[in-house]
């Protein structure tokens, strides 16, 4: 910003997108009032507002089938859910929880495994919501939301 550079170039060299400098403006101060060193204090003081429990170890996905395995499996779950009537990105975020170990993931992780806008999976999981067919839950140990399928609920 001392530079006079805009939101979509200081995105692109630090690799984010502009929305995410954008917010990250927004949120500390605006474009006349920004300073990186109070941004960077106000992260760390949200960061430490709910500390993690001490036993809370991070889940471990690693335990499943190999990559290339669990893929092939969610390819043709996604099909075959597609063929049934299911819209495409709907059947992917099924294919996504019903291949995971955990059989949950957060909107962040089903949007960079389908590869598709967080508004996208929103989209997709409240559709499964209406359906019946998923329930989000909140992950214990974050305020992240966690959509889990009914399948896992039940056991």
């Amino acid at each position: 910003m001392a530079q006079s550079l805009d939101h979509a170039e200081i995105a692109r060299r630090l690799g984010r997108s502009t929305s995410t400098i954008s917010r990250e403006i927004a949120r500390n101060g605006g474009p006349g009032r920004y300073r990186a060193d109070v941004a960077q204090l106000a992260a760390a003081h949200r960061a430490r507002r709910k500390p993690r429990p001490a036993g809370a170890a991070p889940i471990n996905e690693s335990a499943g089938p190999a990559p290339e395995v669990a893929a092939a499996i969610a390819r043709e779950l996604t099909a075959a859910l597609v063929a049934t009537g299911v819209p495409r990105t709907a059947a992917g975020v099924m294919a996504c929880l019903y291949t995971s170990e955990t059989g949950s993931r957060t909107a962040a992780e089903l949007a960079a495994q389908l590869q598709v806008s967080a508004a996208t999976i929103s989209h997709a999981v409240g559709l499964l919501e209406e359906q019946g067919m998923l329930l989000r839950g909140s992950d214990e140990n974050t305020r992240r939301q966690r959509g889990v399928t009914l399948l896992h609920s039940i056991e």
